[in-house]
C-alpha cells in the first residue's frame, strides 16, 4: 500500500516562544528565572502565559514555571468542550487565580515562604481573532491589527521605586491585577518580559509605543513560518543576540502568535 503523509489539522493560531538566560546570569551560572507556556486548543481557542521570577526571591524560577503551567492547564480545563465564548475576561481572571493557588500549594510542598516564589504574570486568552490579557507586573503585550501595532497591556509603572514590581505572590495581588478590554480583529500577538522591553517599546513624552523595527519585523517573520521548532530556535537566537542583549542583560522571554487565514476568515 502507498504511504500517505499525515495531514495535520489546521489551527487558528501558530505559537512559538522561548525563555533565555541573560549574559550576566550565564557567567554566574544562575538558573533561568523566566518561564513561558502556551497551547492551541480546539475550536479556535488558545492560551499564552509568561512569567518573570523576581531576582530577590530565593526560588523564583520554580514560581515562574509553576505559574505558567497552572495557567495553561486551567484554561484548557475551562474551555474543554466549548465552541464559543463571548467574554474571555472571566477565563483569563480564573487562570490568574489558579496560578496563585498553585504557588500557594507549591510553597507548602517546598516548605518555603510564598514570597520565595515571587514572579510577575501575563495571561493571554485567545478565541479566533479576539484576545483578552490579564497582567500582574512588568513585561508587555502587543497586538498586530488591521489598524497597526497596538500596546494591549503595558508594564506596571505604578511603583514609586525604580525596578520594583508587584508580583502575583504579594498581598495586594488582586488589586494590581489588570484585565484588558477584549480586543478583536487581531492578526498576531506577542508577550514578553521586561528583558525585551527596551528592544520592543519606545518611550515618548506621554506614553510607550510598540517599536515597528522589532515588533513589526517579528510579526512579518511569523507569517512565513513553516517549521515551529526551527522558528523557536530562531527566537532563541534573537534573544541571545548581541543587539538585543545590548538593551538588557536580564533574562528574556518572548512568545509570539500568528492568527492564520482560517482564523481570520471564520471570525468575520
Amino acid at each position: 500500500m502507498p504511504e500517505f503523509e499525515e495531514v495535520q489539522p489546521q489551527t487558528y493560531h501558530q505559537i512559538i516562544g522561548a525563555s533565555v538566560i541573560g549574559p550576566l546570569h550565564v557567567i554566574k551560572d544562575m538558573p533561568c528565572q523566566d518561564a513561558c507556556a502556551f497551547k492551541t486548543l480546539p475550536d479556535g481557542f488558545g492560551v499564552i502565559a509568561v512569567a518573570d521570577g523576581l531576582g530577590s526571591a530565593l526560588k523564583s524560577e520554580i514560581g515562574a514555571s509553576s505559574a505558567v503551567n497552572a495557567v495553561v492547564q486551567r484554561v484548557d480545563e475551562i474551555l474543554n468542550g466549548k465552541s464559543a465564548l463571548e467574554d474571555l475576561s472571566e477565563v483569563a481572571k480564573e487562570a490568574v487565580f489558579s496560578a496563585r493557588k498553585a504557588l500557594e500549594k507549591k510553597s507548602i510542598e517546598l516548605q518555603c515562604e510564598l514570597r520565595d516564589l515571587a514572579c510577575t504574570l501575563i495571561v493571554i486568552v485567545m478565541h479566533k481573532n479576539s484576545i483578552v490579557v490579564a497582567h500582574i507586573g512588568d513585561g508587555a503585550v502587543i497586538a498586530e491589527t488591521h489598524d497597526g501595532l497596538k500596546l494591549i497591556s503595558a508594564p506596571d509603572e505604578s511603583s514609586e521605586y525604580a525596578n520594583e514590581v508587584s508580583p502575583i505572590t504579594g498581598k495586594d495581588w488582586e488589586q494590581v491585577l489588570r484585565i484588558s478590554p477584549q480586543t478583536t480583529d487581531v492578526l498576531g500577538v506577542m508577550a514578553f518580559t521586561d528583558g525585551c522591553q527596551r528592544a520592543a517599546l519606545r518611550k515618548t513624552q506621554d506614553s510607550l509605543l510598540p517599536f515597528d523595527g522589532f515588533c513589526g519585523t517579528l510579526f512579518s517573520y511569523m507569517k512565513e513560518v513553516k517549521d515551529l521548532k526551527e522558528a523557536e530556535e530562531d527566537i532563541k537566537g534573537l534573544l541571545l543576540s548581541k543587539k538585543v542583549c545590548e538593551n538588557s542583560e536580564d533574562y528574556k522571554t518572548l512568545v509570539i502568535a500568528f492568527f492564520n487565514e482560517v482564523g481570520r476568515s471564520n471570525a468575520q
